[in-house]
């Protein structure tokens, strides 16, 4: 086999010129003058780069020989097992962090640095968005009330939407999208009884998260873009 690299993985290290689908000279050198030439060789999304190894094909059950694919980023490989190889089909993906995707003609171009400007695995772009509190936020809550999810879950389907009023700001672990490192988290609307309530504090951090979330895309994902929604946790 063989030491490279392909764009999905490549356009997330920051030194990939993502329109020429190339290594950015200018940019590895403002990390370290030689880094140019420790890159790898980048190769096409229907390129292989080698073939199985006898010993790694013995060791696998496989027929040696078995052409190998170089692979991809983990968002880009997501975007395939949720079958976002069109324009307009987007993924949702919720854990941690919350992300949102879908593959575009080519790779976004946003000076504010809000959209990230990664390429997908089918050779077109995969502008994303990513916000830092997502499910932790919930589980902040959860934990706090020591309760297991089933039974959190069941007491926040229980309350209203809206959540009496109640507010969660999710920025927990500060954010990224927007680009406040230095935020905290806020409840905001609480009155006598409300914190004698998990399930209405685990809706509003619930809330909380997905609203930042749609709040961080929909500028960069307009509805009539999208005609189709994947998601993943």
């Amino acid at each position: 086999g063989e030491l490279v690299m392909e764009g999905s993985d490549a356009s997330g290290i920051g030194l990939l010129d993502v329109g020429a689908r190339a290594w950015d000279a200018s940019a590895a050198r403002l990390v370290d003058a030689e880094l140019l030439d420790k890159l790898p060789p980048l190769i096409g999304p229907g390129e292989w780069c080698g073939r199985l190894h006898p010993s790694a094909a013995e060791a696998l059950g496989l027929p040696c020989g078995v052409p190998v694919s170089a692979g991809g980023g983990d968002n880009a490989m997501s975007a395939l097992g949720c079958g976002c190889t069109t324009v307009g089909r987007v993924a949702v993906s919720l854990g941690t962090s919350g992300t949102v995707f879908g593959k575009a003609p080519a790779a976004a171009r946003d000076p504010s640095g809000t959209v990230c400007s990664l390429l997908d695995s089918t050779g077109g772009g995969l502008p994303l968005v990513c916000t830092l509190n997502c499910a932790s936020v919930p589980e902040e809550v959860r934990a706090g009330y020591g309760l297991g999810r089933d039974e959190i879950s069941s007491l926040a389907a229980a309350e209203p939407a809206g959540c009496d009023g109640v507010s969660f700001v999710p920025f927990l672990a500060g954010e990224r999208t927007p680009n406040w490192p230095h935020a905290s988290g806020a409840l905001v609307g609480l009155r006598a009884g409300h914190l004698a309530r998990p399930g209405l504090l685990y809706r509003a951090a619930l809330e909380g998260a997905t609203f930042a979330l749609r709040a961080a895309a929909m500028p960069s994902l307009p509805p009539p873009s999208v005609h189709h929604v994947c998601s993943s946790r």
